[in-house]
């Protein structure tokens, strides 16, 4: 799922999804460890292309001793995966933004090092978070992603970005990106002049101006 920038036409806001085939998975299948790893040998990482180009993009840091413990973390990603949140209608959609989850770093996996092989932030998750950003709240760097958590308690696991770099290293070097994509408002122009499809740019939030702010 892709977000436009939300667009104000007569003091209306229009906000809206869209949704974007995955066109080509890239598996990151071995890691160059600094030091011994005593996480897994194949972390359970990979990249998917889709079908635009030009879009926003986070940095991703694979500096020495940049994941500590107490630092002030954030997560940003969708708890239930694919399945939308929808706390005051069953039919339509009342949620399409991503949930923001503040933490620290409560373990670096073995012990602190420069590159741990993993840490784990005091933050609940559920199924479906997986591959959400996990940033510095001061920076808005991200340091890794979201991989597992621990069922009713608020434990959950991260793979470091020393190992997110790796896997993007290996995908510039080994994978090209498939040429002539659309670029965001491109696609954005054409969805707004067709007819609504489900969890489409169409399918939109109409925001009363007495309901706004």
């Amino acid at each position: 799922m892709v977000f436009p920038r939300p667009e104000v036409l007569d003091e209306t806001i229009f906000a809206g999804v869209l949704t974007r085939p995955i066109l080509r998975a890239f598996i990151l299948d071995a890691v160059e460890a600094p030091a011994p790893l005593f996480g897994e040998a194949n972390p359970d990482v990979s990249f998917a292309e889709i079908d635009l180009q030009g879009l926003p993009s986070l940095d991703v840091s694979a500096e020495a001793n940049v994941i500590q413990v107490g630092s002030e973390v954030v997560t940003m990603g969708f708890p239930m995966g694919e399945q939308y949140l929808s706390p005051y209608s069953t039919e339509t959609v009342s949620q399409i933004s991503p949930f923001a989850r503040h933490g620290i770093i409560s373990s670096v996996l073995p012990c602190e090092c420069k590159h741990p092989h993993g840490f784990s932030i005091d933050v609940l998750s559920e199924g479906g978070a997986s591959g959400s950003p996990i940033f510095l709240a001061e920076e808005a760097t991200v340091i890794g992603i979201l991989h597992a958590g621990v069922n009713h308690a608020p434990v959950t696991y991260g793979v470091p970005g020393w190992i997110l770099k790796q896997g993007l290293d290996q995908l510039r070097r080994d994978w090209k990106p498939i040429q002539a994509k659309a670029t965001l408002n491109e696609v954005v122009e054409a969805e707004k002049s067709t007819e609504a499809k489900p969890l489409e740019w169409t399918r939109i939030i109409r925001v009363p101006p007495d309901k706004q702010g």
